[in-house]
């Protein structure tokens, strides 16, 4: 596999869990957004459309997406305790 956020050099954490390390893939459909592989899978939004490169696709809308993470913002993860990225509760 190829790291998409090495390639680039971009320093943009993942849009799910908020951190900046690890191996990142960038969603096919809405390019602005980099994401864990690992993150993508436990979250229904992403789907892996190519198990070879690991490309991922966003399943909602961007506008729907933007919608939950912005509703996200005011509520914290019942994992991690922290209230930036995607929340699990």
């Amino acid at each position: 596999f190829e790291c998409d956020k090495c390639l680039a050099k971009d320093k943009s954490p993942c849009i799910l869990c908020n951190k900046s390390c690890g191996f990142m893939k960038q969603v096919e459909n809405i390019n602005s957004y980099w994401v864990h592989i690992q993150c993508a899978l436990f979250n229904d939004a992403f789907e892996c459309v190519d198990w070879q490169t690991m490309k991922l696709t966003l399943n909602i809308s961007g506008n729907v997406f933007e919608s939950l993470l912005n509703d996200n913002s005011k509520k914290k993860c019942s994992v991690c305790d922290s209230s930036k990225g995607f929340l699990l509760e």
